[in-house]
């Protein structure tokens, strides 16, 4: 888009199952918003979420805190796999994969804040609505917006209770192949961590300058599928669209 003030009208993005198709157009709704902030057009379907994108938008790149010289003060993600989830480590990966990667920081940001923050549901809101949701690259991971803050304590303890949760919850097996044969890897349970990832989000939230309702958004975002029928554990009696 080099077109400035250009406006479009976009709507969010709508999941659904079968049973659900007969009334999908009914669930679209649309917003008019100027978009000359990004290279691409962005999924959003609600003021609220323009009021938060206008916020993020004020900040810079995490590209530019990398570093192509050799450190350990690193992260560590898969560019396939994930579904509704993204886990990104602070610590290389317990089994192999060639998607397995990882990227270094320059020595003056802590790579576990920036662990945290791409652990966190404004990462997920973000990559949803620029996104394809099947590919996940380093230029979608490292252009996310982000001003490194002046005391970045708060973020990196959220990293490392993060980390801790999930390579407690990580499930380990063996897939047999008849090419490779038995090959061991692990799955890391991202939702057993939401908690975690909730508490991030509210130091963000202070961080960019969102609302209540705002940060209650981002928190809340996707949530239905995310959390699947545990979101509804606690409650008999909620069965509402658990289908979909």
């Amino acid at each position: 888009n080099k077109t400035k003030n250009a406006k479009f009208i976009t709507t969010d993005i709508i999941r659904w199952a079968s049973n659900t198709r007969y009334n999908l157009f009914e669930r679209l709704n649309y917003i008019a918003s100027i978009q000359d902030k990004q290279p691409n057009l962005i999924n959003i379907g609600a003021d609220i979420e323009k009021s938060i994108f206008d916020k993020f938008a004020k900040h810079k790149p995490i590209s530019e805190y990398l570093t192509k010289k050799m450190t350990t003060n690193k992260i560590y993600y898969r560019t396939a796999g994930g579904g509704y989830w993204v886990t990104i480590l602070n610590t290389p990966f317990d089994s192999k994969s060639l998607s397995n990667k990882s990227s270094g920081f320059k020595k003056y940001y802590d790579a576990k804040v920036f662990s945290a923050i791409l652990n966190s549901n404004l990462f997920w809101w973000y990559y949803c609505i620029n996104f394809d949701l099947f590919n996940f690259k380093d230029y979608m991971i490292f252009n996310f917006l982000f001003n490194y803050p002046n005391d970045a304590t708060s973020l990196t303890l959220m990293s490392n209770n993060m980390e801790t949760s999930l390579q407690k919850n990580a499930t380990y097996y063996t897939i047999n192949s008849s090419t490779k044969g038995a090959n061991k890897t692990v799955t890391y349970n991202k939702d057993t961590t939401k908690p975690i990832m909730d508490e991030i989000d509210t130091i963000l939230a202070e961080h960019y300058g969102f609302t209540e309702s705002e940060l209650d958004f981002i928190i809340n975002y996707d949530i239905k599928y995310r959390m699947g029928k545990s979101l509804f554990s606690s409650d008999s009696n909620s069965d509402d669209d658990e289908e979909e």
